[in-house]
Order: structure tokens, then C-alpha cells, then sequence
């Protein structure tokens, strides 16, 4: 699915976000992100899905050919080595104060190195180093 220019401008809209803030969540220039939201330029399918992606991960849900809303909550699944160290980075993330809530029990963070190799001692370390906030 294509999403449509007033799709881009209201997801901005639900978020809170400048073009400034969009161009630097995407890599696309603020000016480009301008011209595209208000129509002088026709960007490539792979600009739209970069936007688009930057706004799902932002947590809008676009319905339709006009819809938006913002993703009440969602389920992302995590699959194979990408997967685990995602979600590795993630639940760092969370246990940094992000905002989001966590429970971790029973959990060795050493473990992690089965699966993420000699990428898992700087987790291993920054997990080490904020148990017990």
C-alpha cells in the first residue's frame, strides 16, 4: 500500500513531528520531505516506504488510502540472530529509562554471548552496569 501526502502530514501531525524530525528519522532531506508533502515532487516508491516505516516504528497505523491513527499497541515479532540482538538492544533500551516498562527475571545476561557472539560482551556490560536501578 501506498500511503498519500496528507497521510504523511497528518501521521507528522499524531506524532508531533517537525519535517526537521521526519528528515532525520528517515535520512531524507527536510526540504525533500516539504516537496513531497505539498506535492511539487512525485517521490520514488522506496522514499514513501522509508517514510512510511519511520511512522509505523513511530507507532501510527495507516488505514486505507486516507486513514491514520496512532497504534494503540502492537506485537512485533523477532526472529533468528537479527531478531535476538534487536531485541537484546531493545530491552538495554528500556532498562536505560526510555519510558517503557520491562520485567527481566531469571535472566543471565551472559547467555546472550550463545547467541550474539563477541557482539554480546558490550550488551553483557551495559546490561551489568544499570542492574539494579
Amino acid at each position: 500500500m501506498t500511503i498519500t501526502t496528507a497521510q504523511i502530514r497528518g501521521a507528522r501531525g499524531i506524532l508531533n513531528w517537525s519535517q526537521g524530525e521526519l528528515a532525520e528519522r528517515t535520512g531524507i532531506s527536510a526540504t525533500s520531505i516539504g516537496a513531497i508533502e505539498n506535492g511539487s515532487t512525485t517521490p520514488r516508491a522506496n522514499t514513501i516506504a522509508v517514510i512510511q516505516k519511520a511512522f509505523e516504528d513511530g507507532g501510527v497505523e495507516f488505514i486505507g488510502l486516507e486513514g491514520i491513527k496512532k497504534k494503540s499497541s502492537y506485537i512485533k515479532i523477532l526472529q533468528g540472530y537479527d531478531g535476538f540482538k534487536e531485541f537484546s538492544y531493545d530491552v538495554f533500551g528500556v532498562m536505560q529509562g526510555d519510558g517503557r516498562e520491562v520485567l527481566q527475571a531469571y535472566v543471565d545476561d551472559k547467555s546472550f554471548a550463545k547467541w550474539l557472539g563477541d557482539e554480546a560482551y558490550p550488551h553483557v556490560d551495559r546490561m551489568e552496569s544499570i542492574k539494579g536501578l
